[in-house]
């Protein structure tokens, strides 16, 4: 979505209302293309990390994620988590194509620590980028779990100590 921008600015001070005086500039801002650190600001974290293993051998990952705050209930947050997991799987796809096929991607939605101290994953996955690309075309959480495996989305207790539970 594309918006333009009016903005006059007064040219000749002692007559600012006239046409004269008055100069249009336009500026376009394009809202689509927010980085996750423009649309989510210090709640989006990306850091760069290698596993050394056993062998000695090393695995290159990316840890990438963003935190959040619930809405207004159970079924709408977890909508809203898994919709920023899809738009997280869109961004990597594009951030890092063309990296080696060797590197891996662990994706992260959580509490933020304003809501659970401790934090806590609400979904995640560690894929390579083919996996990755996968998970940004899934429309459920359900889906990844039925290709990826259901540890990690949802967690299991994903909405601990955030939502009043009912007896």
């Amino acid at each position: 979505m594309r918006i333009s921008m009016l903005l006059f600015q007064s040219m000749d001070t002692k007559q600012p209302n006239s046409l004269e005086a008055i100069r249009r500039l336009t500026c376009d801002i394009d809202l689509g293309k927010m980085s996750p650190k423009e649309k989510y600001g210090t709640e989006f974290f990306q850091e760069a990390h290698v596993l050394k293993k056993a062998d000695g051998s090393e695995h290159p990952f990316h840890d990438i994620g963003v935190c959040i705050t619930p809405r207004d209930d159970e079924a709408s947050t977890l909508a809203y988590a898994w919709e920023i997991m899809r738009e997280l799987a869109r961004w990597t796809c594009d951030h890092f194509k063309g990296r080696p096929a060797s590197e891996s991607y662990r994706i992260v939605v959580a509490w933020s620590r304003s809501v659970r101290p401790g934090q806590g994953h609400i979904v995640k996955v560690w894929l390579d980028l083919a996996g990755v690309r996968e998970v940004a075309a899934m429309a459920t959480p359900k889906e990844c779990a039925a290709r990826f495996g259901g540890g990690w989305t949802p967690f299991a207790n994903w909405k601990k100590d955030v939502f009043k539970q009912t007896a």
